[in-house]
């Protein structure tokens, strides 16, 4: 098996395209993912004509960034394009992605964060942006390593895939999460899935700075069994 085929993840995620195509008109579309690396994409679903070389940019999670069309598809491959990323410091995916080699952008968690975490009762807001880039707001209630929970009357489906922005007084989050629990009327649980590496230091600073509660360390010290961090990347 090539090295290529070991690194490409396939998965069908929407994303928006926009720029100037062959004939010098701008678009502005929704297409749609085939496979990923961490630096390049196969999309389909693009009914415009590009040029190899050429610059477009791809938008999801209210994030854009600059690709480059590396080829284009002919024959049952048509409305395709493979596109390599310029911008190495903005993920747009909010999946996990193998990596070539570690890299300077993007943390990986460690045993530490694998392990379960108490949670934090803590009063704070949420911003929440989906997909197509409409933001909405949620009250935090609690905080931990691993994720959030989010009071809302309206909350997302599971596995829903969203940014989300994380404020307590002075304390500022930004992170790619995954809705792991919906409860109708009251709420979702939202576990993190990508974090920079300062956003991963400046979280553990704020939890260490909160007192942990009892019921919860009584838990922790009985309940040792792992919870999987997503080891994703940020945008």
């Amino acid at each position: 098996m090539s090295r290529r085929k070991e690194l490409r993840v396939k998965a069908v995620l929407p994303v928006k395209v926009s720029g100037v195509d062959a004939s010098a008109r701008h678009f502005s579309l929704m297409c749609h993912t085939l496979d990923l690396t961490y630096d390049s994409a196969r999309v389909a679903g693009i009914s415009v004509s590009l040029m190899r070389e050429q610059t477009v940019l791809l938008h999801r999670f209210g994030v854009k960034a600059k690709f480059k069309v590396h080829w284009t598809g002919s024959g049952t491959r048509k409305g395709q394009y493979g596109l390599k990323t310029l911008e190495t410091e903005k993920a747009l995916w909010g999946i996990s992605l193998p990596q070539r080699k570690a890299d300077e952008f993007w943390t990986q968690p460690t045993a530490k964060d694998r392990r379960r975490f108490p949670r934090y009762p803590c009063s704070g807001g949420l911003e929440i942006i989906t997909v197509f880039e409409y933001p909405f707001w949620a009250e935090l209630t609690d905080i931990s390593a691993t994720g959030v929970y989010a009071k809302t009357p309206s909350p997302l489906p599971r596995h829903t895939l969203t940014r989300i922005r994380i404020t307590v007084g002075e304390f500022l989050c930004e992170a790619h999460a995954e809705v792991v629990s919906s409860d109708p009327g009251l709420g979702m649980g939202m576990r993190f899935t990508v974090l920079s590496h300062r956003s991963m230091s400046e979280l553990r600073a704020f939890l260490a700075s909160l007192p942990t509660p009892c019921d919860e360390r009584e838990q922790e010290e009985a309940t040792p069994a792992p919870i999987e961090l997503g080891s994703a990347r940020f945008w």
